[in-house]
């Protein structure tokens, strides 16, 4: 109190333009009490302002930090999706070229399949045409058999187109060709006479040939008449026939 008392009397009396008012008993005036109030809460307030300014800076300048952080970590994240995004179109424009290839490919191996079936098909046409002149003949020699006891039971056969055919020449070599095969094929695969002659069946219009399994059982068993078709079924199972020939030449030249 005593260094307040002369802090105002040195400077106080100055400031008011008189000099010192302490009364003629020493104590202080009135009005020094709040005026120091007042200047120690202006310097507390400064303070306080001046700490939350500092604060409001470090934290200002910590979410700035962050937001920086989050958006670099953003931009690395965008730039990964770019990335990848690109890979992927790399990709499937690879695979597109690739399909396109393949496409290529599939189309150049249909052409030379369909070259080949077409290169088959006239191989098979002139073997057939080929055999047509002989089996004409044998037809005729076929129709000619038989004159003593038979004649005229081959007349009213032929009539009625019902007379089973005896074969001779080329038909003869075909189907002791054929039962060979036949004979071969089923005992490989363990089936009985029905089972084998559906399957030849099958293979044959495989081949491009028509024919029935009964008209192969009438073959078989060598009993086939004119109203059979007899120049087909010998051209389909020549057909056959000629088939397992030439795999069994491949066989034997692998």
């Amino acid at each position: 109190m005593a260094s307040l008392t002369g802090f105002f009397s040195s400077y106080g009396a100055p400031l008011l333009g008189k000099g010192p008012s302490f009364s003629s008993s020493g104590s202080v005036p009135f009005w020094v009490i709040p005026a120091t109030f007042f200047l120690v809460s202006a310097a507390i307030f400064i303070g306080i302002a001046t700490m939350w300014q500092f604060l409001n800076r470090k934290i200002s300048d910590g979410i700035s930090a962050r937001d920086a952080f989050y958006a670099t970590e953003a931009q690395k994240i965008l730039s990964m999706f770019n990335h990848i995004t690109a890979r992927l179109n790399t990709i499937e424009e690879a695979r597109r070229n690739d399909f396109g290839r393949i496409s290529s490919e599939i189309n150049s191996i249909n052409s030379s399949i369909e070259a080949l079936q077409n290169k088959m098909i006239r191989h098979y046409t002139l073997a057939v045409t080929r055999r047509i002149q002989p089996i004409e003949t044998d037809q005729l020699s076929v129709a000619s058999q038989s004159e003593t006891s038979s004649q005229s039971r081959a007349s009213i056969s032929s009539s009625s187109g019902s007379s089973a055919i005896i074969f001779r020449g080329i038909s003869l070599t075909v189907w002791t060709r054929f039962k060979q095969l036949f004979d071969q094929i089923r005992d490989e695969k363990r089936l009985n006479s029905e089972e084998m002659c559906l399957h030849v069946a099958t293979e044959i219009r495989a081949l491009g040939g028509k024919i029935k399994k009964n008209t192969i059982q009438g073959f078989y068993e060598r009993n086939i008449t004119k109203r059979d078709g007899y120049i087909s079924t010998l051209d389909d199972i020549g057909l056959w026939v000629d088939s397992k020939n030439n795999e069994n030449l491949d066989s034997n030249s692998a």
